[in-house]
């Protein structure tokens, strides 16, 4: 009853003055009842326009800032744009112990550690995916993981949008796989596992599937993602040095699971370009996905023995090598017992394609009947 009332009581002090008028009129004798009703009427239409002012006043401050905002607002806007750069600082105090990448290849990274602090912050927003050891036991360690033993200790982190992949290693991690993460959230602290010389962070980044630089990056705003203009894409591959003519070769390698599983690095289930690995299994309207050099952008196609092929992944020796290169991928065909019939030292320009569907060749072929897909 008392809400009731308190919902009421605007209603009823509106018509208080419509009231007293009427009561005036009528009671009035009939000479004056026409004045008289006229002064009443006016009088009520005062009484009730200011009580009603407030509230007509708010309603078309309402109505004003709904449709056109003010040039403060529109300021205001602009100065709370989002700034934080898109990879910030995993310590407090940083200092960088080893500036050059290094590591295994594909997984190449740099060396940093927290000055007074060892503990780490999150460097972007978005979630963990994978927590554990690197699957690398080494011949030496300076401590055993009550775990991982002679292993490093792994943390991989994905940015909300997809764009950046980032590896820790050899640090205590107080996160685990699936949880979401807010840029400079604690998630752990330096140690030593695994081999190494002393606590730090072997940090490695990748952006949109490409191996970087953490060094390159951090503290920097998001740069924006490059157009992709496929329709001219042979002029832009032309000029890289990979001419649609054939001229530069293709060798191949695939990861068919049908011909013995998936080449595939910690997250088998997802490409570097985030393409679901298993929708791509039989293909897509006739294409097929391939893991391609980094230069060439995802959506490219091209075209070889009868099969088109569009590139959707990366892979860490999936590179283009110019005569006098040393191929480190045949390098280690030859350490496995390939039958790879191949120099490792390249006589002419080709590029490494990865198929994810068995050509009609074997591995390491290396052939120029092939052309890119204008």
């Amino acid at each position: 009853m008392p809400a009731l009332f308190i919902c009421l009581k605007p209603l009823l002090a509106l018509a208080l003055p419509f009231l007293l008028a009427w009561l005036l009129v009528v009671l009035a004798p009939a000479v004056a009842r026409k004045p008289l009703r006229l002064v009443a009427l006016l009088a009520a239409a005062h009484v009730a326009g200011l009580a009603l002012l407030p509230i007509l006043l708010l309603t078309a401050r309402a109505l004003g800032l709904a449709s056109a905002p003010t040039s403060h607002q529109m300021m205001t806007t602009a100065v709370t744009t989002p700034t934080r750069p898109a990879i910030a600082s995993l310590y407090k105090q940083p200092r960088i112990t080893q500036r050059a990448l290094h590591g295994y290849d594909g997984f190449q990274g740099i060396d940093i550690v927290g000055d007074g602090d060892p503990t780490l912050y999150a460097p972007f927003d978005g979630r963990v995916k994978t927590v554990g050891c690197d699957g690398l036991p080494q011949s030496q360690a300076r401590q055993n993981h009550p775990l991982c033993g002679r292993q490093a200790t792994w943390l991989e982190l994905e940015s909300a949008d997809g764009r950046y992949r980032l590896v820790l290693l050899h640090g205590d991690y107080a996160v685990s796989a699936g949880q979401p993460i807010r840029q400079g959230q604690p998630i752990g602290t330096d140690n030593c596992w695994g081999w190494c010389t002393g606590p730090h962070s072997h940090v490695i980044l990748w952006d949109r599937g490409v191996l970087v630089s953490y060094l390159d990056y951090v503290g920097q705003l998001p740069a924006a993602l490059p157009a992709r203009d496929l329709g001219a894409l042979g002029e832009a591959l032309t000029g890289l040095g990979y001419p649609a003519n054939g001229s530069v070769g293709l060798r191949l390698s695939h990861y068919d699971p049908a011909a013995g599983g998936v080449n595939c690095d910690h997250d088998c289930h997802h490409m570097a370009s985030g393409d679901l690995t298993w929708a791509w299994t039989d293909g897509q309207n006739g294409r097929y996905a391939a893991a391609c050099p980094a230069e060439w952008p995802f959506g490219t196609r091209f075209h070889y023995a009868g099969t088109t092929y569009e590139c959707r992944d990366r892979g860490g020796w999936i590179r283009c090598y110019q005569p006098g290169q040393t191929d480190p991928a045949i390098i280690n065909a030859h350490r496995h017992g390939r039958l790879l019939d191949q120099p490792a030292i390249a006589a002419a320009a080709y590029c490494w394609v990865d198929l994810y569907h068995t050509p009609p060749a074997a591995y390491g072929t290396l052939t120029h009947d092939w052309s890119f897909i204008q």
